[in-house]
């Protein structure tokens, strides 16, 4: 608990026994006794006098300057114990919400002065006299002429206890005091203001202070000599003036007077000339402070712009990466939708392709059972024909027939004879070519001359005169086809095998392609199966004498493409023919089902065929296709 002192105006010490000064962080109005409620500042001062320290704490209120002065119970204690007191008045008064700093003092003496008098609540003992002197002085401020009168007094006392008391100041003396005290106190409201920004440049301020009080030192210790100069140049005018009086008392009074007016005039205008260079050297540390201040507050403000300018970039930043993420995430969205909308165009792009392949295939189908239906009509219909022009002629064709009978009579012992010694070799092999007989000799020449020629007519011709060739080559066949299939059916008494021919198979036909002569492929693995016939057969083909053939069916993948082919290896003739199927297969399922009808095609015909394997590297596959007689390689 403290308690206010109303004896006491202030805290009265001198800046030697001031151990520790706090003050306030800010201003608030509390309602204290004698204080009112406008704002004030708590300052805590801590003195020592002869080993005991005491510690005040005064209330200041800015707008009135006055002072309210507080102190504990207690005794004075030790200077070394005085702590737990501090604590006590500190405790009290942030109970009222009050927060405090210290204040720095410990600078060199002359910057410790102008510290300690920038306090408000604090004032050394000659001004707290000189301020009761003037306060009981009926006027506040002296004329100019009093201040002569005072000084006259002042000057003749002087002489008197100069040696033995200090001299008392003048009233201009304290007057100015008080001005100075004045501007002092406006200087401590502006450096109660900085406080806070003070103590965080406490380490700057401290060499500036030091430099400064260096300088104010150096500057006290040439204005302590000329002070000295001085007075023992007054000293020693003084006794020149004491000898000039005893050598010239006789001189008139109004001499003596004038004289004592002079060096009073003298020593007021010295001392007038000391104020004005204290005033300007205080006015100097003042503005010196302020720009200090100033400075400081301009970096502070800097710095806190600076610090608001970093917060907000970096916000923007913040805000530009997060929308780049979000931008990010959009597009990766629509690139997924993109690709979800490609995926189901594709589909049903698939699917509608399928649906159009699935209806031209059923089309086709129609197509084919239409054609197929038609054939097998005209097929009818000419059979109908032949079979009762047959029957016309069926007197003349027995007498033929008899003829016929015994020309194969004799052909069939001849080929028992030829198949007695036949030899049949494994798949994939060449049989030994044999002599011709000299009687077939002549017909074989023929025949061949005839191949040759209709080969050679075959690769003058124009593709459209090939296409109408095969036509009616197709045509021919069937004709040829039903008319033997008819004589055989008379000579064998309807039944029985006729040879010499490729019979049709049922839902696809094979054609012979004309001029070609071999298959070719650039690398082993176009060759994609093979199937080769286990034993010959004694066939008659198109434009050949009869003779042991062999049969193969090989396939090709190349470009995205699948070709089949038959191939029928004449042994005699050291040829081969190609059949292809009126179509190409597009997809695997007609793929299949195209070698299943060329088995067939050659089953009937007489052949056994099965595939035989390539090989699953290149090197070997090379080996297997370079024995088939009909390929020929053209890469390397």
């Amino acid at each position: 608990m403290l308690i206010a002192d109303e004896k006491l105006n202030c805290i009265e010490a001198e800046d030697s026994e001031i151990l520790e000064v706090l003050r306030s962080d800010r201003s608030r109005v509390l309602d204290l006794p004698g204080v009112g409620d406008e704002p004030i500042e708590i300052y805590v001062v801590v003195t020592s006098r002869a080993g005991r320290s005491e510690v005040f704490s005064a209330a200041y209120v800015a707008s009135r300057r006055s002072i309210r002065v507080f102190r504990l119970p207690a005794p004075e204690v030790p200077a070394a114990g005085y702590r737990n007191a501090l604590k006590q008045v500190i405790s009290y008064w942030e109970g009222y919400d009050f927060k405090f700093e210290p204040v720095k003092i410990n600078y060199a003496k002359a910057m410790r002065e102008v510290v300690i008098r920038s306090i408000p609540v604090i004032m050394s003992p000659l001004a707290l006299r000189k301020l009761q002197e003037e306060s009981n002085r009926p006027q506040s401020r002296l004329t100019r002429k009093d201040h002569a009168a005072s000084s006259g007094e002042m000057a003749g006392t002087a002489k008197a206890v100069k040696e033995s008391a200090p001299v008392v100041p003048t009233a201009a003396a304290i007057c100015e005091a008080e001005e100075v005290a004045n501007q002092e106190d406006a200087a401590a409201r502006k450096l109660s203001e900085l406080a806070a920004r003070k103590q965080a440049a406490a380490e700057v301020a401290r060499k500036q202070a030091e430099e400064a009080a260096r300088k104010e030192a150096e500057e006290a210790a040439r204005q302590q000599a000329e002070d000295v100069a001085r007075r023992q140049a007054e000293e020693a005018a003084a006794a020149a003036l004491k000898q000039a009086e005893a050598a010239a008392r006789e001189k008139a009074a109004e001499e003596e007077a004038r004289k004592k007016a002079a060096e009073e005039a003298a020593q007021k205008q010295a001392a007038e000339e000391e104020a004005r260079k204290k005033a300007a050297e205080e006015e100097a540390r003042k503005k010196a402070a302020e720009e200090e201040a100033r400075k400081k507050a301009a970096e502070e403000a800097a710095q806190k712009q600076a610090a608001e300018e970093e917060a907000r970039k970096q916000a923007a930043e913040e805000e530009a990466r997060k929308q780049a993420a979000e931008e990010e995430a959009r597009k990766q969205a629509a690139e997924a939708a993109a690709r979800k909308k490609a995926a189901e165009e594709a589909a049903r792009k698939k699917a509608a392709e399928e649906t159009a392949q699935k209806q031209a295939a059923e089309e086709e189908a129609r197509k084919q059972a239409a054609e197929a239906a038609a054939r097998k009509k005209a097929a009818e219909d000419e059979a109908r024909k032949q079979a009762a022009e047959a029957a016309a002629r069926k007197k003349a064709a027995e007498e033929e027939a008899r003829k016929q009978a015994a020309a194969a009579a004799a052909r069939k012992q001849a080929a028992e004879a030829a198949a007695a010694t036949r030899v049949v070799s494994p798949p994939g092999e060449k049989l030994e070519e044999r002599p011709r007989a000299k009687a077939h000799e002549a017909a074989w020449q023929q025949a061949e001359d005839a191949r040759k020629k209709a080969e050679e007519a075959a690769r003058s011709l124009t593709p459209q005169e090939r296409a109408a060739l095969i036509i009616e080559r197709e045509s021919k066949e069937a004709r040829v086809r039903a008319m033997v299939d008819e004589a055989a059916a008379l000579l064998l008494g309807g039944g029985g095998e006729t040879k010499g021919h490729a019979p049709g198979i049922p839902g696809e036909s094979f054609t012979l392609v004309p001029g070609l002569e071999t298959l070719t492929y650039a690398q082993p693995m176009e060759v994609a199966e093979l199937y080769i016939s286990l034993s010959m057969v004694v066939l008659s083909p198109e434009n050949y004498p009869q003779q042991h053939c062999s049969a193969y069916i090989c396939t090709f993948h190349r470009q995205g493409k699948v070709e089949l082919y038959v191939v029928l290896r004449l042994r005699d003739s050291r040829r081969s023919l190609f059949y292809t199927p009126r179509r190409q297969p597009a997809n695997m399922q007609e793929y299949r089902q195209q070698v299943a009808a060329a088995v067939r095609f050659l089953e009937v015909t007489g052949f056994l065929v099965e595939p035989t394997p390539l090989g699953s590297t290149p090197e070997e596959r090379k080996k297997s296709l370079a024995v088939m007689p009909f390929l020929t390689a053209t890469g390397t």
